[in-house]
């Protein structure tokens, strides 16, 4: 493998879009001109279109009728997203915050790209305090199959139906499934296949940890209108999960009122305060949701500090967990 140019400087960058809209502009800049232009030697130019090569494929030629610079692909540009010094400060941060996602077999190649990206920014701007006061503190997280993440994108590439062997939760033994793959998502530190199973003829979440034996089969399907997660469980937001909609209503005590107060939960949640009778904070927050399991994971995770008013079903619940909690805590 070729070596590259050297490190791709902030200030390479900026000479490199000058250079970039020189030449795709018809312009045939050569070295001397550019140098010019550019307040800089000629050697360094040489050095800039190197880097070009190296760093963006660019498909630079040497026109020695013109006497400048062309590009042998005329609608050729170099990317120019990532390019001012602000550009660049994020994605030193971004690459801290991305930590959490090192699970996933994409990750080697996300940090990969940012370090080409960045790396030289942090030498010349010594940012790399950004990698120490600004982190992704480790989570428990699960590790992802690349064969199987790979094979679910290609699938979804293709619009393929796929087939997998699955363990659902609780259970022992791993069963088949022929879905229709619609959408990879994210969630607390894992990742979830939603798609259409073709067995039970309706939408179905897989966790990706939980799927071997994935093949892809020649038939194909068409990816309807009403495919994106997001829009079935539009106006609530408690990560993944798909189910029937309910109207719930929830007190909670403390700390934990302070800390519910702090983030939107649903579009229409409207959130009241009570008196509790002592010091202790009380608030009600009601709000509409598809995502039933997620709202009594949260419910319980306050403990004592929560308590369910609606549905009944909720409540109902939620006083099963609270009475086997008590049966085994005075079984303990």
């Amino acid at each position: 493998m070729k070596a590259k140019s050297g490190k791709l400087t902030v200030g390479a960058l900026q000479r490199i879009l000058t250079i970039d809209r020189l030449i795709a502009g018809g312009q045939h800049p050569n070295a001397k001109r550019l140098a010019k232009r550019l307040e800089c030697s000629q050697v360094q130019v040489y050095r800039d279109i190197g880097k070009m090569k190296d760093y963006f494929n660019a498909p630079i030629e040497y026109d020695s009728y013109a006497k400048g610079y062309y590009y042998t692909e005329k609608t050729y540009r170099i990317p120019s997203g990532f390019t001012g010094a602000k550009d660049l400060a994020a994605l030193a941060v971004i690459k801290s915050l991305i930590a959490q996602y090192r699970d996933n077999p994409m990750y080697s190649a996300v940090t990969q790209l940012l370090d080409s990206i960045t790396t030289s920014y942090d030498d010349e701007h010594k940012n790399d305090w950004f990698a120490k006061r600004i982190v992704a503190p480790p989570v428990a997280s699960a590790h992802i199959d690349e064969l199987t993440w790979n094979r679910i994108l290609l699938a979804m590439q293709k619009n393929v139906v796929i087939t997998f062997d699955y363990l659902n939760a609780g259970d022992s033994e791993y069963k088949l499934r022929h879905t229709r793959p619609y959408q990879l998502l994210y969630d607390n530190n894992a990742w979830y296949l939603y798609c259409h199973d073709n067995d039970r003829k309706a939408a179905r979440i897989f966790s990706l940890t939980r799927i071997k034996n994935i093949r892809l089969t020649e038939t194909t399907f068409k990816l309807p209108d009403d495919y994106n997660y997001c829009k079935i469980t539009e106006g609530s937001f408690f990560g993944v999960f798909k189910g029937e909609k309910y109207k719930f209503k929830i007190n909670f005590y403390g700390y934990a009122a302070t800390l519910v107060e702090e983030r939107m939960w649903a579009k229409d949640q409207k959130i009241k305060a009570f008196d509790t009778g002592d010091s202790e904070k009380g608030i009600t927050i009601s709000f509409t949701s598809s995502q039933y399991d997620k709202v009594l994971e949260w419910v319980l995770s306050r403990g004592c500090f929560a308590k369910p008013l609606a549905p009944d079903r909720l409540v109902e619940d939620w006083k099963v967990h609270a009475k086997t909690m008590v049966k085994m805590a005075k079984n303990s």
